[in-house]
């Protein structure tokens, strides 16, 4: 026999401890880190609340490791990280580096009426948005299946390795063999011979010191008799989505332009043009917007993002008189425009938007006055512009200009001739409840190339907007 020197017990005690340490750091070590943010809510509390924990059980049993919200804030507030820029994509990029983590989620919860809306954001450790999802509910919770795809789609996103699932084979019970012609009788199976005595007297009627005592061993089944094991089944269904939730499909993003809006507010105007020139102090007007898209209709791959899209200008009190003099005259001025708009957004931190408008549009201001030196003018041209719409502020602060040029300007009343024109605008707006829009805005129109009885002459409005909207998703 032999026996360990005494050192080699002092080498195993230490060295077990350091591999179970080590394969303790490793497993921690692998293990990602989140914060799961609280989720905000607009009429639905109860859902944002419920998703949340939801989706922390469900990311915990995937082997995430979860660092408190509350810490998180507290962490930034350090940092100057205060209230909503703790999440916002700067914010989330520097607590990561702070901290280690390895992404930050954010949700919001909706509802409308007796149905609910859940969306789900997961940024990485660079404060990009590399998830996003969004789920109708006909109640206000998340079914735990979803919560699960849910966590498993984030695994993903991040590089996590899933978990090994070892599936445990179950062998089908073996089935009885089928009795054969040389099987013994059940008397048999008891007493190891044949049921009764030669003079036909049962076993019952025997004493019991006559009665078989032995008990035969069991039968063993004939491999003849086997029965063949079934055939393979088909593949079982995958398991149907939950009836609670009916998920949105993938849409491309629609930027800081929404499906619809429908806009009205007052205006000042500034006009200054022709020959003898005409010019106007700031004088009032009422302004209206439209913006319809075919989504809301038509949810179609190309067509979804065709719209029409409408605005008009009238001028209010307004009057034209001679220089030096007392004498005055009443005007009327008014612009409308309307045409086909087309939307392509980018799924980018700012959300940015391309309009694409052709259509068409006039302007017109008469003098009600005989006197040659007013004159009347009308303006009609069709027009091609793009306009780049930005959501600085997401959701609450958006911002858009653009341009459109204006050919084949045709003159009407006094003015005559065929020009040319553009167009420049920029509305910075402010967004409250997802839906309330108000903002304020500036737009220029310039015409050239036509005459008067043969002179030259050009014409500039200019009008700056005030505008309170809705819109509709």
């Amino acid at each position: 026999m032999k026996f360990m020197p005494a050192g080699g017990w002092a080498r195993i005690v230490v060295v077990i401890p350091v591999l179970l340490g080590s394969v303790v750091w490793e497993s921690s070590a692998s293990a990602q880190k989140l914060v799961v943010a609280r989720f905000t809510s607009r009429r639905a509390a109860s859902l944002a609340k419920r998703a949340r924990l939801q989706l922390l059980r469900q990311l915990k049993a995937n082997g995430f490791k979860l660092v408190s919200y509350g810490y998180y804030l507290k962490r930034a507030r350090r940092y100057r990280l205060r209230g909503a820029r703790a999440l916002r994509p700067r914010g989330i990029a520097r607590m990561c580096r702070k901290l280690g983590l390895d992404g930050v989620i954010t949700g919001h919860a909706i509802r409308k009426g007796r149905r609910w809306r859940l969306l789900v954001y997961l940024y990485d450790s660079n404060g990009r948005r590399i998830l996003a999802k969004s789920y109708r509910l006909k109640r206000p919770r998340l079914p735990a299946s979803v919560a699960s795809r849910l966590a498993g789609m984030m695994a993903a996103k991040l590089g996590a390795k899933p978990q090994e699932v070892a599936e445990q084979i179950q062998t089908p019970a073996q089935q009885p063999a089928q009795a054969t012609a040389s099987s013994p009788s059940p008397a048999q199976a008891t007493t190891g011979r044949p049921s009764g005595t030669g003079s036909g007297v049962p076993d019952s009627a025997l004493p019991a010191w006559a009665r078989g005592t032995e008990t035969a061993p069991s039968p063993q089944p004939s491999p003849a008799a086997e029965v063949p094991p079934p055939p393979p089944s088909a593949p079982a269904a995958p398991e149907a989505e939950s009836r609670d939730v009916l998920r949105f499909k993938k849409r491309r993003k629609l930027g800081a332009v929404p499906d619809v809006l429908v806009a009205a507010g007052m205006s000042l105007n500034l006009r200054a043009g022709l020959t003898p020139r005409h010019e106007s102090g700031l004088y009032p007007g009422i302004h209206a917007d439209l913006v319809m898209f075919m989504r809301p209709l038509a949810d179609v791959v190309v067509v979804r993002d065709l719209g029409l899209s409408a605005s008009f200008n009238m001028g209010l009190g307004l009057k034209y008189g001679p220089q030096n003099s007392e004498d005055s005259w009443s005007s009327t001025m008014y612009q409308w425009r309307a045409g086909l708009v087309y939307r392509l957004g980018f799924d980018t931190t700012t959300n940015p938007t391309l309009l694409f408008d052709i259509g068409y549009g006039s302007t017109v201001n008469t003098i009600s006055t005989d006197s040659s030196v007013a004159h009347d003018v009308s303006y009609s041209s069709p027009h091609a512009g793009l306009e780049v719409r930005l959501a600085l502020w997401e959701p609450y602060l958006r911002f858009g200009a653009g341009g459109s040029f204006l050919f084949l300007v045709a003159g009407g009343n006094d003015v005559s001739g065929t020009g040319w024109g553009f167009s420049a605008r920029a509305v910075l707006e402010l967004v409250l409840f997802e839906q309330l829009h108000s903002g304020i805005g500036y737009e220029l129109l310039q015409f050239n190339g036509l005459n008067i009885l043969g002179v030259g002459v050009s014409d500039t409005f200019q009008q700056l907007f005030v505008r309170v909207g809705w819109s509709f998703h």
